[in-house]
């Protein structure tokens, strides 16, 4: 009887909690929630598809490897994200289905890209890959550097979408494949820089006071800035590219202009959202025209 009261006090204790456990890992809590992350993900993957020649089959199958194994890299930063964050579920059967089919995909569509259209060169870009997302968890595990760091060695990887999708598209690897990958780094970089400093000026807008001390606040985002305008620069002067090039890099130099001296004391996410994306496209298709012409 004593046992008995004992287990039912224990079970009465456990009530709760296994109330309180959710029934199963939803998608939309493991798909990449990142929504920037798509678009320097897609857009170069694009650029480089559509560069020199029209995409074919070999291409979609590059896609669904990407894909895959973005998704792949959601679902296991879901899982790693809390020691404990898998016991708050009652059934995790379809997180290991999602996981599994997302590694059947990525192996199948890499295999074939190997083996069957013998895309060697993608070893290469793929070990690049590697190397960068190691580096990056590596700095995010130990907490060696700040978040905008992190994210910004994140997005050396996510970029080489561009020269991996020229490659298998075209077949040629030359100066160009290096080129896509340096163009999308310097135009992103900006956009990611912007996109930190207009959550960081609404976060401390108590602390700035006047334009000097916005300015000082921005020396990140023009520092961004002048950097990619002396990557574009050097490769005019390298002979690389034709000074239209340039224009790609109007609507978000007129953004950055506008977001430090124009002053704005809400935050709309959405609104700016909607701006980057046509600046993602502006860029796009200005890069695709000069590439074809």
């Amino acid at each position: 009887m004593i046992l008995f009261a004992k287990l039912s006090a224990h079970c009465e204790g456990l009530a709760p909690q296994i109330l309180s456990m959710k029934q199963s890992v939803k998608i939309s809590e493991i798909f990449p929630k990142e929504h920037g992350a798509w678009a320097i993900l897609l857009v170069p993957f694009c650029a480089g598809a559509w560069a020199s020649e029209n995409p074919g089959f070999p291409t979609l199958i590059l896609l669904i490897c990407v894909v895959s194994l973005y998704l792949l890299r959601g679902a296991m930063e879901f899982y790693f994200s809390s020691p404990n964050k898998m016991g708050e579920y009652r059934d995790v059967t379809f997180f290991y289905y999602y996981v599994l089919l997302m590694f059947i995909l990525f192996l199948l569509a890499a295999s074939i890209l190997f083996f069957y259209f013998k895309l060697f060169n993608l070893s290469l870009l793929g070990s690049l890959a590697f190397v960068i997302f190691v580096f990056y968890y590596f700095l995010v595990f130990q907490k060696k550097i700040n978040r905008i760091s992190q994210q910004l060695i994140a997005l050396l990887g996510l970029t080489l979408t561009a020269p991996a999708a020229y490659y298998v598209t075209t077949g040629k690897w030359d100066s160009k494949v290096l080129l896509l990958w340096i163009l999308h780094i310097a135009f992103f970089q900006v956009g990611f820089l912007y996109v930190h400093h207009k959550i960081g000026i609404y976060k401390n807008r108590r602390e700035i006071k006047d334009l000097w001390d916005k300015l000082l606040f921005s020396r990140n985002l023009v520092a961004g800035w002048c950097i990619s305008i002396g990557i574009f620069y050097s490769l005019f002067l390298a002979g690389l590219i034709h000074s239209a090039y340039f224009i790609a890099l109007v609507p978000i130099t007129a953004h950055i202009f506008a977001g430090i001296f124009l002053d704005k004391k809400e935050l709309n996410i959405k609104k700016m959202g909607y701006l980057l994306v046509g600046q993602n496209i502006f860029f796009l298709v200005i890069l695709l025209y000069l590439f074809r012409t």
